[in-house]
């Protein structure tokens, strides 16, 4: 993950949420994943903001790719 110039690796915890035909496109494969996991911003040099923001920031990402026509 790259922010602010800083680049490290990230590792995220997956689960499959969808396997198979497109709901709305049968006749097309799709896979579903919700990934989760956190970074700590002060590692990528952003340690300015309100102090209501933690250093630590929880990632929640649900991503749905399909097959290509």
């Amino acid at each position: 993950m790259t922010l602010r110039g800083v680049t490290k690796p990230l590792a995220l915890d997956a689960k499959v949420f969808r396997y198979g035909p497109d709901p709305a496109d049968p006749g097309r494969f799709q896979a579903g994943f919700d990934l989760t996991g956190s970074i700590d911003r002060t590692e990528f040099g952003s340690t300015g903001g309100l102090p209501e923001v933690p250093a630590r920031l929880d990632l929640r990402i649900r991503l749905v790719m399909s097959a290509a026509e």
